[in-house]
């Protein structure tokens, strides 16, 4: 993306570069960590209640309780206090069911480079239906005389 900005758009300069960079570290850092975490707390969610449908327990109703409200939208999350007060054979149990809910979660948010890479075909295709890439070429000004100067 900054090979293009840096050809596309010339005249930005640095400034062009850095604020592409920034958004892709913004992307990245603040809204990616929190989908992260609030696909991993929904997975977590849906696979303990499958559990609990599958071995007739209870674990889901009593360890997952914690309201939250995300990005898109409400929903519950494992409570650490009930957690931490767990017996250690429960809390084993519950750290598998959440290693799966993370490959899940991991799974379900490959989503956004599988869109980066078809948002970069259709540049390739947008720039071959314009007859191929041309980067712009700034034209040479002459520079400006200083104060004083002859």
């Amino acid at each position: 993306m900054l090979g293009v900005v840096s050809e596309q758009f010339p005249k930005g300069g640095v400034l062009a570069l850095n604020f592409t960079g920034a958004v892709g570290q913004v992307g990245v850092g603040v809204l990616g960590a929190v989908i992260l975490g609030s696909v991993q707390d929904k997975q977590l969610d849906q696979n303990l209640a499958a559990y609990d449908k599958q071995h007739n327990v209870t674990y889901h109703s009593t360890y997952v309780t914690k309201e939250k409200t995300g990005i898109f939208g409400s929903y519950k999350a494992l409570d650490p206090d009930k957690y931490e007060a767990a017996p250690v054979k429960t809390r084993q149990l519950i750290e598998q069911v959440q290693d799966a809910a993370k490959k899940d979660a991991l799974r379900t948010v490959s989503f956004f480079p599988v869109l980066m890479l078809v948002c970069y075909l259709a540049l390739i295709f947008y720039f071959r239906s314009k007859g191929g890439y041309k980067p712009v070429l700034l034209e040479h000004e002459q520079p400006a005389l200083f104060v004083g100067e002859i």
